[in-house]
């Protein structure tokens, strides 16, 4: 392989892509943008539910157990209903995610040793967010009931000595509990799969649809110079994208990263030669930037969001979903990062997941070569 004419390839890549602004964009702001959009918009965190209350106790103690929701910033209730057909319209129009139905009986069910019951109703078309809402109100009542005692209790001069099972709550790895820092490591595979993938599937294809490639043809140049001189262009950007993705998280997010940073860089500029090279391989096999752009984004965008455990836990999946998972380079990225974010791991840890994606992008630059050679 002659290094001069993998440069002078790679220039005239570097070239192209500079007089061409609207490849800039999509290599440098796009991914910036989505990150931006998808790190802001993505939160798994229940904040701010819109609730409405049915209270026909009107009592001193149920307006006791409604202020526990209201001092919890899950919940804003800004609805007071007096029937169900006003709480159905408020659930059918959305302003409202979930209605408090308190008995008349509550305060006199409680007084008289007896339990009572409250009905929550729950807006179930967003099962994610109807989830995490029943644990909320879990958890209020579940305080409700044990201040109340207390205060029987206190107020009853009882002595009571037995002891109690406390359980004392400890998240590892994520000890604040921000979905932000979770989502984030998984954000930055997904980005890297769709642009990596999607920049470089355009090149062999361009090549041939302008004709240019006819020209190559005649010349000197192997067919393993012209996809290194190309691969080299896409991935000197790409590292500019890394960065920008660390600093980011870093500044922006404030996702704590517990790893290596250069540990971070070198399993991103594994991943990134492993997507080049599936893009690369895509341009070669297509011919024409339309299907190729098409192809590469059915095959990273959707396999990156669906299997590779950034969105859905891959061992809650069928067995056979899960064998599937194994073919894609977006499942290793995803570990990776995570561990390197949540958890701090090192090397020892990763170097499986790192080793797949080396074997992926070996096998994938063995093949574009074979095939450009057939193409051509």
């Amino acid at each position: 392989m002659n290094i001069r004419r993998v440069k002078a390839i790679s220039y005239k890549e570097f070239i192209h892509l500079f007089r061409d602004i609207r490849s800039l964009m999509v290599i440098i702001l796009v991914p910036v943008i989505l990150l931006f959009l998808f790190g802001y918009a993505l939160k798994l965190d229940v904040e701010n539910v819109s609730v409405g209350v049915m209270d026909y106790s009107n009592s001193p103690k149920s307006k006791e157990y409604i202020s526990y929701f209201e001092s919890n910033n899950a919940f804003n209730i800004n609805h007071y209903v007096y029937d169900y057909d006003e709480a159905e319209l408020l659930l059918d129009t959305n302003q409202i995610k979930m209605i408090i139905v308190i008995p008349s009986s509550f305060e006199d069910d409680l007084e008289n040793k007896m339990n009572t019951k409250v009905q929550i109703i729950i807006d179930g078309s967003d099962i994610t967010t109807a989830s995490s809402i029943i644990n909320y109100v879990a958890g209020v009542s579940a305080v409700y009931n044990r201040v109340f005692i207390e205060n029987i209790i206190r107020t009853s001069g009882i002595n009571i000595s037995y002891g109690a099972a406390v359980p004392e709550i400890r998240y590892w790895f994520n000890e604040d509990m921000r979905s932000v820092n979770y989502l984030f490591p998984g954000l930055v595979a997904i980005i890297m799969s769709v642009v990596a993938g999607f920049l470089t599937s355009l090149t062999i294809s361009r090549e041939w649809e302008t004709g240019t490639m006819e020209q190559l043809i005649p010349t000197p140049v192997t067919e393993g110079e012209v996809i290194t001189g190309k691969l080299l262009t896409y991935f000197l950007i790409g590292l500019i994208d890394v960065i920008i993705y660390i600093l980011i998280g870093e500044f922006v997010f404030h996702v704590p990263l517990k790893g290596n940073t250069l540990l971070v860089f070198l399993f991103a500029t594994i991943f990134l030669m492993c997507m080049l090279s599936f893009g690369i391989f895509v341009s070669i096999v297509m011919k024409s930037q339309l299907a190729s752009s098409q192809v590469t984004t059915t095959t990273t965008m959707l396999p990156a969001f669906l299997l590779s455990g950034f969105v859905f836990d891959i061992n809650n999946m069928p067995q056979v979903i899960q064998w599937i998972t194994y073919l894609f380079p977006a499942r290793y990225f995803v570990d990776i990062l995570r561990g390197l974010y949540l958890k701090g791991i090192g090397i020892e840890y990763l170097y499986l997941n790192a080793g797949f994606l080396i074997f992926y992008s070996a096998i994938l630059l063995i093949l574009c070569r074979l095939l450009f050679k057939l193409r051509a």
